[in-house]
């Protein structure tokens, strides 16, 4: 009973060893053109990622993009209705082992959002994507 306890203690700080170091491993900035692609579903707006990509376990898992941007709506005055230099999501580790994401903070580094009313009437801020998937 007693080996079969270690073997069990040992296999469970194994799996936890490697979901601590895994994610170091995997280059996430292969995944910009698929992030932005979802991200372009969600909100039906172009998605540029400029910089890094970067995710954390340890602490507490962390998402971390460099140089993002989302575009305006066609008229705007400005291309971008939202530009960061960066941005950080932190979440709690414990909920995402029962299937939920619990958002701790969210850090935006140098913000820059162009808020506009078009000579039509429209605005830049509500997302045509988001209104037709609900």
């Amino acid at each position: 009973m007693r080996k079969l306890l270690t073997g069990l203690l040992g296999l469970i700080v194994i799996f936890v060893a490697a979901a601590l170091i895994v994610p170091s491993f995997i280059d996430w900035n292969e995944y910009k053109g698929a992030i932005a692609s979802q991200a372009k579903k969600v909100t039906g707006r172009n998605v540029f990622i400029g910089g890094e990509i970067k995710f954390s376990v340890f602490p507490t898992p962390a998402l971390s993009v460099q140089d993002l941007h989302l575009a305006s709506v066609e008229g705007a005055a400005e291309a971008d209705m939202i530009s960061l230099k960066a941005l950080t999501v932190r979440v709690a580790l414990w909920p995402l082992f029962e299937g939920e994401v619990e958002v701790e903070s969210i850090s935006l580094v140098e913000p820059v959002i162009h808020l506009e009313v078009l000579t039509n009437g429209l605005n830049n801020w509500t997302f045509a994507a988001l209104e037709t998937s609900s």
